[in-house]
């Protein structure tokens, strides 16, 4: 399926440049790049969250000598 409207990319950028629909607005740009570094830094903060609640249990369970 060829869902690209131009026959070549040369007539796509000399038909008005931006061929992605948010390309031509510096907002949505902006806006998309926030979202981006905001959901990198929640992933982030929620994989060193996870890893220290299995560290601790690992490190409880491991320090206990009767076992479970």
């Amino acid at each position: 399926m060829d869902t690209f409207p131009f026959d070549s990319w040369e007539e796509a950028i000399a038909d008005g440049g931006a061929f992605f629909t948010w390309a031509g607005s510096q907002g949505m740009i902006n806006l998309l790049t926030v979202l981006g570094v905001g959901a990198f830094l929640v992933s982030l903060v929620y994989l060193i969250r996870n890893e220290n609640s299995h560290l601790n249990d690992a490190a409880a369970r491991l320090g206990d000598p009767g076992g479970e």
